[in-house]
This record gives C-alpha cells, structure tokens and sequence, in this order.
C-alpha cells in the first residue's frame, strides 16, 4: 500500500507540474515537441487525475478539450498536439494526420462530462463533436463500420502498422459509448451494434462467422480462422492480418466491452505465454518484435522523424510502455479480473521505483532497461492506472 501511496502521489505531482492554463503538457521538459498539448497525452493523463480526483489536473484536462476544441481544422479533425507559447503552430499530423487524437478527444469530453455534469461544457462541445463522429465514417472509407487508419495515424507513429486497426477501432467504439450517455439526442445505438460487431467479428475470426456482412475481407478472413486465436488481431489491410500482440488494443477492446469471458481467459493465457518468453512478469506493448529478417523491417526501418528508436526490442518495437501496460490494468480491473493483472502491475511498478519515479517512455526487453523521454504525463498516468483499486474506476465503464 505504502509503495501504491508514494506512486500516485508522484505520478500527480509531475502532471499537476505539466499542467498549464492552456491545458496539460506530454511533459514539463523541453524536447522534440513533447511541451506542447498532445490529444492523446493530456486525455489520458487527465483521466488519471479523474480516478483521482485530482481538482488542478481535472481543471487541467478541462482546458485541454478546449483548447483542442478552438483549434480544431476547419473541416472538423482534432489537433495531433498544441504549442502553448504565443505564435505556437498548430500540428494535425506530419507526414499523416493523427486518428486518434480525434477519438481520445471524444473519449476525454465523455468521461469529463460524465464526471462533471456541466452543462454549458457539454453543449460547448456538442457540435465539434458531432462533426468528429461524421468526420469517423467519412475515415471508414467504404460503409463498413471500421476505420482506415494510415501508416503512422495513432500513438505507435514509428511502428509499421496501418489499416483496420484493433487500437483505433476500439477506442472509437469506447468513445461512441460515452456518448451515447453524454448526447442522447445523437441516437447512436444502431452504429455502436455495427461497429461492435464489425470489431468482434474481424479481429477474432472465427469460421462460424465467415458468411457475416460484416466481414471486410472474407478470403483473409477464411485463412485466419482456420488456425486457433489465443487474442485479437492488430489489425488487416487488403494484404494480409497483423498477428502480433497489441497491448493497446486489447486494452481498449476490453473497455469498450468487446470480448467474451472465454476470449478473455484466452488473453489471460497468451499474456502468461509473453511473459513466460520474456522471463520478466511485464509485457510489451507490441510483441513479438520485428527483427532484420520480418518481411515488415524495411517500413520500420524507414519510419522515423527525429532519430530512429525501434531496434528490436525497444521503443514501439518490443518495448515496455507505463502507459499501455496501465491501460490493460484498468481494462482488467473493469472486468473483475483483478487477481490476473496483478504480478505485472507489481513487477513494472517495482521498476518505477527503482527508476526513482522519473516515468520514462518505455522499458527494452533485452537489458530491461529505461528509455525514451523521461517526466512524460501519460507515463505517470499509466503508474495511476495500475495502483488504482477497482472502486475508483466505476466512471470509465462505457
């Protein structure tokens, strides 16, 4: 408990230090863009202050929506990330624009509003949202429910995914729910059913299935259910299925509420399965990692903006992040199933201590050592998740 005590109370104190009038930093320190309002990071690392109760952080998030809400494109996307100084510019993504800024903007003004019940905050933010639900089907390309997300459109901008994505289509679901309780009026049943299913179906397949409507491609699909799941896919594109574990993407699924207490013991055994390779009770965020002979390293070796960070076994490439693994906490906690996540939320809190809480960007799985950027908010917010008992989480059922 002792230990729990000092985590959180560290892990808030470096976000209420990130958190400005303009909304909450990525971190405090001055590097490759990381002081500036990112979508992603300062949502997450308001909810952190939300399970908390955290009144600066909570203001902090707040300002965050709105200012991304004020920058929005003129045709309705959020911001990747926002300067805080005079004549700052406005970024929508480098080479691609950011999907899931967008869906954890929507997902941020759900649980703010579910925890606030501001009234003038929810209808200030009713029409951007409206237009980023609209701007969602217009990314599914084809009518078919699920979003196309391109290379290096979410979180894991370095790492050679793209397409039906299990993260992206996860988070919208999670967020299509929140709204669902926040804006009444939008009448979204009918496409949460959609999506719900068109995610169930496409990233477990499943060889009862493979006649559905909703299968997106039903060769691939006929292929992959032939040989057993033991989780969720990461993701297809008209090539081929992305096999590989995403953390990220389990997480989300499991807090939209997709997934059968049958295909959750399934995760439970494959979690157990990477940690057993590993011989360290942590999990990477994507597993196993693209070595120099995967037919997928000339894209990751290519795919970088400031210097390249995806050996194998580190950064997205294999690499431990705070962030992710406190995402699968709470998506465990949320599931009564607790016990299960427990020794890996024990065993990376551990390295955090170690660490001296600087909550550095992710842990590599060859020396189990810290990399990255150090003092990054949604690191913090990840130590948050996995301290946090279960009886501070009711806010985030969807």
């Amino acid at each position: 408990m002792r230990m729990k005590n000092v985590v959180t109370a560290k892990a808030f104190q470096l976000i209420e230090n990130a958190t400005t009038p303009q909304g909450i930093l990525a971190s405090p320190i001055e590097k490759d863009n990381y002081r500036r309002i990112w979508a992603r990071d300062s949502i997450i690392s308001g909810i952190a202050g939300l399970i908390g109760k955290q009144d600066k952080i909570i203001h902090g998030l707040c300002q965050s929506l709105n200012s991304l809400r004020d920058h929005a494109h003129s045709t309705g996307f959020i911001p990747s990330n926002i300067g805080v100084e005079k004549a700052s510019k406005v970024s929508y993504g480098s080479l691609a624009g950011r999907v899931d800024a967008l869906l954890w903007y929507i997902v941020g003004v759900g649980l703010y509003a579910r925890y606030s019940k501001d009234q003038t905050f929810i209808k200030a933010h009713q029409t951007t949202i409206e237009r980023c639900l609209y701007i969602c089907d217009i990314w599914e390309y084809n009518g078919r429910h699920l979003l196309y997300t391109p290379l290096s459109g979410n979180w894991a901008d370095e790492y050679p995914l793209h397409g039906y994505l299990l993260y992206d289509n996860a988070l919208r679901l999670y967020g299509l729910k929140l709204m669902k309780s926040i804006y009444a009026e939008l009448d979204l049943t009918a496409k949460i059913e959609d999506i719900e299913q068109a995610v169930s179906i496409n990233f477990w397949p499943d060889s009862g299935l493979q006649d559905s409507k909703l299968v997106i491609h039903k060769r691939l699909y006929e292929e992959k259910a032939m040989r057993p799941c033991l989780r969720f896919s990461a993701g297809l594109n008209p090539s081929g299925y992305y096999d590989m574990w995403d953390m990220a993407g389990h997480a989300l699924a499991l807090l939209s509420g997709i997934g059968s207490d049958e295909q959750l013991d399934c995760m439970t055994k494959s979690i157990k399965n990477i940690a057993d390779e590993q011989g360290v009770m942590m999990i990477p965020a994507f597993y196993p990692e693209i070595t120099t002979e995967h037919h997928l390293w000339k894209d990751v070796e290519n795919n970088y903006a400031y210097r390249f960070k995806n050996f194998p076994h580190h950064f997205h490439n294999g690499g431990i992040w705070p962030v992710m693994s406190g995402l699968l906490s709470l998506a465990y906690k949320l599931r009564n199933k607790q016990d299960d996540i427990k020794p890996y939320d024990k065993t990376l809190l551990r390295y955090l201590e170690k660490d001296e809480f600087r909550f550095r960007e992710y842990i590599d799985t060859q020396s189990y050592s810290f990399g990255g950027q150090e003092a990054l908010c949604f690191s913090a917010a990840g130590a948050v998740f996995m301290s946090s008992p279960v009886d501070q989480l009711h806010l985030l059922k969807p």
